[in-house]
């Protein structure tokens, strides 16, 4: 499969099954819905930083509620899952810590589910969607499966990066802790900087 480029906003990224195996990438998003009229077609689209024309483009083609077009557009959504005729929609978030500054960083996804379709929406660029694209690309046999297969993929990777934010918290606390004997101001100055600022990241942590 293609190597999955960093998105820049405004720009897209999709994939077509047929009967489980992927036969088409990057194909236009306006080609939607004269791909979900072949049989045992299953679709997904990626957008990052959609404009609400974009949206409403392919809520068109794919029969996709206004108030969950609007939830998508707008920030920040609780983590949920609403149920509208004919489809889905989740607000979830994937989590992490930077490598640089060790601060959590929080990115919103919401995604649209349907019988056939699986559209993940995404304002922040950072939100790298390759790790998803591997989970799905390492169990073709489970591909067949559809729509499911891409929301338990997705579900996956997102859960495990909050568990991968929750063990680098924990090294951070140790880290400080250990400060915490030394007698120089300078480090207790530290620890309470850095108490703080993982007092806050475990604040975000919970709410999302």
């Amino acid at each position: 499969m293609s190597e999955l480029r960093a998105p820049e906003p405004g720009s897209t990224s999709t994939r077509l099954y047929r009967n489980g195996v992927v036969v088409l990438e990057d194909f236009p998003v306006a080609d939607t819905a004269a791909h979900l009229g072949e049989a045992g077609s299953v679709v997904w689209i990626d957008l990052c930083a959609p404009t609400a024309e974009d949206l409403a483009s392919i809520g068109a083609q794919v029969g996709l509620h206004q108030l969950a077009v609007e939830d998508a557009l707008q920030e920040p959504q609780r983590p949920k899952l609403d149920r509208y005729a004919g489809h889905l929609f989740m607000s979830a978030y994937s989590v992490g810590l930077d490598p640089t500054t060790a601060a959590l960083r929080v990115r919103e996804l919401g995604v649209f589910i349907t019988h056939d379709a699986l559209i993940t929406v995404h304002k922040d660029p950072g939100l790298d969607m390759g790790g998803v694209l591997a989970r799905w690309d390492a169990s073709p046999d489970l591909a067949k499966q559809g729509v499911g297969f891409l929301l338990y993929g997705l579900l996956d990777e997102l859960v495990d990066s909050h568990f991968a934010a929750v063990q680098g918290l924990d090294e951070s606390i140790e880290g400080i802790e250990d400060l915490l004997f030394e007698e120089r101001r300078h480090q207790i100055q530290i620890v309470q900087r850095r108490s703080f600022e993982l007092r806050k990241d475990l604040v975000a942590l919970r709410r999302v």
